[in-house]
């Protein structure tokens, strides 16, 4: 617990990696997709989720929980937002908003759930980040901390373009084939 000027906040530092025998973050994110009551905001470089994770946030969204999920437009690697494109068709098929920031690539990484429960780190929404690699995150239980880094997640959705299921679906069968 951290007490300064501004107040109080209760915070935890998540190791995770392969060295371990159970997927902590993957859990750790399951739980809290399934805590929410009404939003999850999810700012990720990289957004394929596990099958479990995208299971959990396909059953958030079907208990009329919001789940907004910002990625940048131009990707690093344009492998990976292939499959992106490809992994989004079910996600937005179910509800799940899919939006891409413009601009330049932007590798910020935050998850919010509702207004109180923030994680802020390393880790992508990728199976290579929450398995393979050595990752570390903060969970941070605040809801002024939750405010300020809502502000700037819905800063940043207003400045992105919303993808739709239609738009996925009808490309190219080039394009589907390749992602």
């Amino acid at each position: 617990t951290v007490n300064n000027d501004t107040g109080k906040a209760l915070c935890r530092v998540i190791e995770a990696g392969p060295n371990e025998d159970i997927d902590k973050l993957v859990r750790i994110l399951i739980g809290a997709v399934g805590a929410a009551k009404r939003r999850i905001s999810i700012m990720t470089p990289y957004f394929l989720p596990p099958r479990e994770l995208e299971l959990a946030l396909q059953i958030a969204v079907l208990r009329g929980v919001k789940v907004d999920v910002l990625m940048p437009a131009n990707n690093n690697l344009p492998i990976i937002k292939w499959a992106a494109n490809h992994a989004m068709m079910d996600m937005l098929k179910i509800g799940v908003n899919c939006y891409f920031q413009p601009g330049a690539f932007v590798h910020s990484k935050l998850f919010i759930v509702d207004d109180t429960y923030v994680q802020i780190g390393s880790a992508n929404f990728d199976p290579r980040s929450l398995r393979l690699n050595f990752e570390l995150m903060v969970e941070v239980y605040d809801a002024e901390f939750a405010s300020t880094m809502l502000t700037h997640f819905d800063q940043s959705l207003m400045a992105s373009q919303a993808i739709s299921y239609r738009q996925i679906a009808k490309r190219n069968i080039v394009y589907r084939l390749r992602d």
